[in-house]
């Protein structure tokens, strides 16, 4: 009887991990070890995105905000990623974001060019500890882009603690490649943003395969061509972003983020 009545309830989990592995998408689960039975893990969700500049060349004076529709959730993320171009720009303030909430946001990387012509484009991360309405994004510059676009996305699923797992910016070159970047955890976020800097914007700026596209300026000489893909991986490896540009020589910032184990 006992035997009976143990077979049931093993039965009946089974039948509830069938159930959550139908309606899940796949890359929410592993396998534990060998037992052919499957454990839930957390799925990295984009949750919303704020973006400005889509519309073309912005003077932005050295702030530009960020509003959310909804109030960020607790323990998510906030990626943040800009790219912009200015004249006689001497530099960067690598503490450029923060939010009407005071997270904290930190810099993964960027690539600046500074000149007649500057350049930079970056890729900023802070988790949300505290949160509320409004909900602003603010990039503060230490210097004033003649044009800039800039996205800030809200993301649940990522590590809680360093969620980097790895990074990589490049900068000119023929291809407009950016990595390799190596992931060392099976489930992860890649980000890349990428910005062009030549007069003649190209008329086309295409997303990596198997990317994502979130946030794109497309449009010719007025306005400052670029964009910010994203892709979800469920396997460890090295990986590339090779964005599609008609014209011009371009400056790339490529991460990865690991999943919340």
């Amino acid at each position: 009887m006992k035997s009976k009545t143990t077979n049931t309830i093993l039965l009946c989990l089974l039948c509830i991990e069938l159930i959550g592995i139908f309606f899940t998408p796949r890359h929410c689960y592993a396998q534990y070890f060998n037992t052919g039975f499957w454990i839930r893990r957390p799925m990295i969700t984009k949750v919303q995105t704020s973006s400005i500049g889509s519309l073309g060349s912005i003077s932005v004076g050295t702030t530009v905000t960020l509003s959310f529709t909804t109030p960020p959730k607790v323990g998510n993320h906030i990626i943040v990623a800009f790219w912009t171009w200015g004249n006689n720009v001497s530099s960067w303030n690598p503490n450029a974001v923060s939010d009407s909430y005071l997270n904290s946001y930190s810099l993964v990387n960027q690539k600046p060019i500074i000149g007649t012509d500057s350049y930079n484009t970056a890729i900023y991360y802070g988790r949300v500890s505290n949160t509320g309405s409004p909900f602003n994004v603010t990039i503060n510059h230490s210097a004033t882009p003649s044009v800039i676009e800039a996205v800030a996305i809200e993301y649940s699923g990522l590590a809680a603690i360093n969620p980097i797992s790895s990074l990589s910016a490049l900068g000119t070159n023929p291809s407009a490649n950016c990595g390799p970047i190596t992931t060392t955890k099976k489930i992860g976020l890649l980000v890349s943003v990428i910005n062009s800097t030549t007069g003649a914007n190209p008329a086309t700026v295409t997303p990596p395969s198997e990317f994502s596209s979130i946030h794109s300026q497309l449009n010719g000489q007025t306005y400052e061509a670029g964009g910010l893909s994203e892709k979800i991986v469920t396997t460890t490896g090295t990986y590339n972003a090779t964005w599609t540009i008609t014209s011009g020589q371009w400056y790339c910032v490529f991460a990865a983020f690991k999943a919340q184990e």
